[in-house]
């Protein structure tokens, strides 16, 4: 396992403190606040820590405040009910005495039942083909030096985006995007683990999708852009110790306010997650 992957599974393993109640630190992304994939993985740990037995199958977050990364997260737990089959958790992660972002979280015993999914979009051509977002950052910081801070941000996945636009001035594209996404190291077949990490990472590029049609960036300093919600449904077992292709689109904008939506397909086309957020897209006034 590398450094940076071994430190991103020990900052979501939040830590217990009395019953229910749970802290956790931030990692560094650049940006002055928490990244939302990380309150998403923490919230969802701390939760099954409160679970025997069953696996997380969906969650449905809400982002409250913006999350100061220099201050530890306050994570509470309730336990709603606990039945046979199904168990349901609510937390509510606080900072400097606020509620910065809440979840529900739903659990199921494995059991068999009827077996469906729509038919697979058609893939691109293999991971080895793409070029990995590390290896744009580092382009981009050698045409503009001033951003050779963002390169230097480590990341805990291999991303390998099939339609990369750039991160300046891009153009403009349909509202659908895919990446192919792995974990940068061997990860533990631990299945609480993978669903975490796989919810770490659906944060990440879904909301920018709605801004291929228009032609912008997300980093443009006159746009400002934020996750309100974020949902997420786990259908099978994720092992992000192989390649998972990560589908995108925006059916909406407006308002102020765009609609996504992704899918995470393994190499033989097993739809593994399902993903949707509501984020705010607005042009800064001044």
């Amino acid at each position: 396992m590398t450094q940076i992957l071994e430190q991103l599974i020990k900052i979501l393993n939040v830590q217990a403190d009395k019953d229910g109640i749970y802290y956790g630190n931030s990692t560094s992304m650049g940006l002055p606040r928490v990244f939302g994939g990380q309150v998403i993985a923490q919230s969802l740990l701390a939760a099954t820590d409160t679970i025997d037995g069953l696996l997380p199958h969906s969650l449905h977050a809400y982002f409250l405040k913006i999350g100061d990364p220099k201050e530890p997260i306050r994570y509470e737990v309730d336990r709603i009910r606990d039945g046979r089959s199904f168990a349901t958790r609510s937390i509510v992660a606080r900072q400097h005495g606020e509620a910065i972002f809440n979840m529900s979280c739903s659990y199921h015993v494995q059991e068999p039942g009827v077996e469906h999914q729509l038919e697979t979009p058609e893939f691109p051509e293999g991971p080895e083909n793409f070029k990995s977002m590390a290896q744009h950052r580092n382009e981009l910081a050698e045409k503009i030096p001033q951003l050779a801070h963002f390169a230097k941000i480590p990341i805990p996945l291999d991303i390998r985006p099939v339609d990369f636009l750039g991160f300046i001035n891009p153009e403009k594209a349909p509202a659908t995007s895919m990446a192919w996404i792995k974990a940068d190291g061997v990860l533990p077949n631990d299945q609480i683990i993978q669903r975490g990490i796989l919810a770490y990472v659906s944060d990440m590029g879904l909301l920018g999708t709605a801004a291929r049609p228009h032609g912008v960036s997300l980093l443009d300093p006159s746009i400002m852009a934020a996750s309100l919600d974020h949902s997420m449904w786990f259908h099978h077992d994720v092992n992000l110790n192989n390649w998972l292709l990560y589908t995108t689109d925006a059916p909406f904008a407006g308002s102020a306010r765009a609609f996504t939506r992704g899918a995470f397909y393994d190499r033989t086309g097993k739809l593994v997650a399902s993903t949707a957020q509501e984020g705010l897209v607005r042009k800064k006034s001044r």
